[in-house]
């Protein structure tokens, strides 16, 4: 059995180049892990769960445009030997996963009162976004896009 974490120290250059250079060229914003050390980190028993595996994290506006990277990222980098993240639904065979949930600034109050981040249901109300290990559900009212369906596997 393959060891993920030195696969994914071996390979990390080979997939950060595949994508920088599809973000790039889709105008698409992304953020990495800054160094070797972040990464290995990242991988470790005792690492957050929400961020535990997560190497490269990138931010499409439109499910059209979501489609377009996961289908050339994974020709290029499809079946490369990485972690498995228990938060997210694995794209085929990885390193790719997905996971639907907020990166603006969308607040809504949860059952405690509490501030908490927010995602947007399709008539715009807004629901808290629970970040749990395991993956849930898209979005109250939100439909899972008709591409994906054959190629995302459920984590948990």
């Amino acid at each position: 059995m393959e060891d993920p974490l030195l696969g994914q120290v071996e390979n990390a250059q080979r997939i950060l180049d595949a994508v920088v250079a599809c973000c790039e060229f889709h105008n698409v914003a992304f953020k990495f892990l800054p160094s070797l050390r972040h990464l290995i980190r990242s991988n470790m028993k005792y690492a957050p769960r929400g961020s535990s595996g997560k190497f490269v994290t990138i931010y499409p506006t439109t499910d059209g445009q979501t489609e377009a990277l996961l289908r050339e990222l994974d020709m290029t980098i499809g079946g490369e030997v990485g972690p498995y993240i228990l938060s997210d639904l694995r794209y085929n065979e990885g390193p790719l996963y997905i996971r639907y949930g907020a990166f603006r600034s969308d607040f809504v109050r949860d059952d405690l009162d509490d501030l908490v981040p927010a995602i947007c249901r399709p008539d715009g109300t807004l629901e808290p976004d629970l970040r749990k290990v395991e993956m849930r559900s898209l979005a109250s009212g939100r439909k899972q896009a008709s591409w994906n369906s054959s190629a995302i596997t459920p984590t948990s």
